[in-house]
């Protein structure tokens, strides 16, 4: 029992000394190992290169300003010369992977925009680096991105407007002269107030502004404000909050813990009460707000007269008297009613002048003629059509109009109406009209018609109907020319007797010029 008591962990012994054995025999008598990377270390050689990269590319970029033909002949023009007689051929400060740079990131793709590529690299290095964030980095970001499409539109219009695509164009890159290429021909000249705009709303945004003082007004600057922001109660004063944000903002990050440098905080016993806002918002409604409130309820009634309607007695209640009193009101209201005038509208607008034709515009209007040739083949173009479809008729008759032409056809007896409407397309495909109208039956008269345009059309100017004695006496409530009839006379409607006004039609059959129409009719006639 006593020698058991007395054994000792020769194991750990053991594997101790046999991990000394392998270190030593492994290094040559020397105990070394391969450093294992933190991520902290990771951090700070990323930092060295990106600060090693914006330098490196500053320096390209501001050399290709200098040396940027003889580099762009080299890395355009000689594509099959070797790597190493190319690098010694460049001029570039930094070497042929410089001007390589240069020319993907200036010439093709960024113009000078690129050179916002630098300043990035280098604060995201010294950040990495120093732990230290000189400016935002995402504010920064947004800015590049922005002025990089910005700077690359405008230098491409500029370059556009002055010599075209050249050695020059490398101002705007690749990219902003196409998209300076696209804006000009979609945009012309309107392209500065995209670049104009543009920018104003990016200061707006980046920058947060809620007016633009760079023009003055007249008035009260507080008065202005009210009308243009909503109001808001004013915050109290606190203190202890002032203290603890001023705190906060003493906070660095070291890598590894949080210290603050600045003061500590008073105790909470100690701190003072919050100050009272100066002026308290007060809520003093004048009188006639309330009074107009309380008109908004105050609804009239409306008491409906009819003489013919006698009142009826009052039936017998069993409980109770019941009683019914005659509202004066009644009277003294159909006294007004009888008393009214027609109304007037001219009363509102007693100065009002109605426009002169002078207005329109005068057309020399030249009288369009319709050959007897053209009439003729029409007219056999319609018979043939009809006669294909086992439809006969008895005669056919043209009325000439300004932009269209009438034929009037008689069918035979017992040939249906709708068999003919239903033609309308095999008889415009006949005549090879852009469209044509079937008017089944014409009202008043015993004859079918079919309208079909005119090859040269007769210009009606909209002086001519308005100026017509005809509109200008018309008796109607609201009298509208809309053109002139086959009968090259002057179409007047009512559009009062219009309640439902539905304007329907093919392309280039005159609804705009119709509504036109509509307006001007008013504008000179109500």
């Amino acid at each position: 029992m006593a020698s058991e008591s007395q054994r000792t962990n020769t194991f750990r012994k053991k594997s101790e000394n046999t991990k000394k054995t392998t270190a030593t025999s492994a290094s040559g008598g020397e105990g070394f190992s391969l450093p294992k990377f933190q991520f902290k270390q990771l951090g700070l050689t990323l930092g060295i290169v990106l600060l090693s990269a914006s330098i490196f590319l500053f320096i390209a970029f501001l050399s290709y300003l200098l040396n940027g033909p003889s580099d762009q002949s080299l890395v355009m023009n000689n594509p099959d010369q070797a790597v190493r007689d190319a690098a010694r051929a460049s001029q570039n400060w930094v070497g042929y992977l410089g001007a390589q740079a240069s020319h993907w990131l200036i010439y093709r793709w960024f113009g000078i925009a690129a050179f916002l590529i630098p300043p990035y690299l280098f604060l995201l290095g010294i950040r990495l680096m120093f732990k230290v964030s000189l400016v935002s980095l995402t504010r920064y970001a947004v800015f590049a991105l922005f002025f990089t499409a910005w700077l690359g539109l405008l230098t491409g219009y500029i370059v556009i407007l002055v010599q075209g695509y050249s050695y020059w164009s490398f101002l705007s890159g690749g990219l902003g002269y196409e998209l300076a290429k696209l804006s000009s021909d979609f945009l012309g000249m309107g392209t500065f107030i995209l670049i104009a705009g543009t920018f104003l709303i990016f200061v707006v945004l980046f920058f947060g502004l809620e007016q633009l003082n760079w023009f003055s007004f007249k008035g009260n600057p507080e008065e202005i404000d009210e009308e243009f922001s909503p109001k808001e109660k004013e915050k109290p004063a606190n203190p202890f909050l002032d203290e603890v944000e001023d705190d906060l903002e003493d906070f660095e990050d070291d890598g590894s813990s949080w210290e603050i440098k600045g003061s500590e905080p008073e105790p909470v016993a100690k701190a003072k009460e919050p100050a009272t806002p100066k002026t308290q918002p007060t809520f003093d409604f004048p009188d006639d707000v309330v009074d107009e409130e309380e008109d908004l309820f105050d609804v009239p009634q409306v008491n409906l007269l009819d003489e013919g309607i006698k009142p009826a007695k009052a039936q017998p209640v069993s409980e109770g008297n019941f009683s019914v009193q005659k509202p004066t009101v009644e009277e003294k209201t159909a006294e007004e009613v009888e008393n009214l005038d027609p109304y007037d509208p001219t009363l509102d607008l007693p100065r009002y002048q109605y426009p002169t034709l002078d207005l329109l515009n005068e057309y020399d209007v030249k009288k369009v003629t319709v050959s007897r040739q053209e009439l003729e083949e029409n007219k056999d173009k319609i018979v043939t059509t009809l006669e294909n479809f086992q439809i006969g008729i008895q005669g056919i008759q043209a009325t000439i109009g300004p932009t269209v032409t009438l034929y009037e056809i008689v069918p035979n007896p017992g040939v249906k109406i709708s068999k003919i409407k239903n033609l309308e397309d095999d008889i415009a495909l006949s005549l090879a009209a852009l469209g044509i109208r079937i008017i089944a039956p014409i009202p008043g008269k015993g004859t079918i018609g079919i309208e079909v345009p005119n090859k040269n059309r007769e210009l009606v100017p909209a002086r001519a109907v308005i100026g017509t004695e005809k509109f200008m006496k018309s008796d109607k409530d609201l009298p509208i020319a809309l053109g002139k009839t086959i009968s090259n006379e002057v179409f007047v409607a009512d559009l009062a007797k219009m309640p439902h006004l539905l304007m329907a039609g093919a392309t280039g059959q005159g609804k705009s010029v119709g509504l036109n129409m509509i307006l001007a009719s008013l504008i000179y006639k109500k």
